[in-house]
């Protein structure tokens, strides 16, 4: 009896565990705050909370226009473009609305005003960067504009290990694989109980 025991609790325990184990990298940021609105698949609005350096006319408490640094993404108003909106949208509700920036040492702002940063996501393991995830993911594509980063801040290889977006899917196969679980168990005492 131990053994089914031990066996059922390694089953339940399979999925947390795997689920869990999305690997986070930790870059420097200068400005941390949170989310107040996402504009675009490639533009937010944060209010800023903390700022290690500072950004002229830009004070704590301050909301900001924050455009993600080498990459584009599809306009609104296009099918593609709410698609990339979206899955930002998707992505910053599965792991938090609390960021931390990376910002362009050499230029600061674009020529619309925004502050182009390499923008990271909170989460209980560190930090996730959001740049990477949208090229990697394919709702936009990494454009080398003039600022201090390179290909390899944005798609290099530690591209390949950002977490996914989740959207509830994960709660619905964590709960089938629970009741697939109960069945077998069910079935297997008839069998031991019809042997006897």
């Amino acid at each position: 009896m131990g053994l089914v025991r031990s066996s059922l609790l390694l089953l339940i325990l399979l999925p947390i565990v795997f689920h869990g184990s999305d690997v986070v990298y930790a870059y420097p940021t200068e400005v941390c705050g949170y989310i107040d609105r996402i504009v675009d698949g490639d533009t937010v609005w944060i209010v800023v909370e903390e700022m290690e350096r500072g950004i002229p006319g830009v004070s704590v408490g301050d909301l900001v226009k924050v455009r993600l640094a080498d990459i584009n993404a599809p306009e609104l108003g296009t099918p593609e473009g709410e698609e990339a909106s979206d899955a930002l949208y998707r992505l910053v509700s599965s792991i938090g609305w609390d960021v931390c920036l990376d910002v362009d040492d050499q230029g600061i702002f674009d020529p619309y005003g925004r502050v182009v940063a390499i923008l990271y996501l909170v989460s209980d393991d560190g930090l996730v960067n959001v740049n990477a995830y949208m090229v990697r993911e394919g709702y936009a594509v990494y454009k080398d504009y003039p600022n201090e980063f390179g290909r390899e801040d944005i798609i290099g290889e530690d591209t390949a290990e950002l977490p996914e977006p989740r959207d509830g899917a994960d709660l619905t196969i964590y709960i089938v694989f629970l009741l697939a679980v109960v069945l077998l168990l069910l079935a297997r005492r008839r069998v031991f109980t019809a042997r006897r």
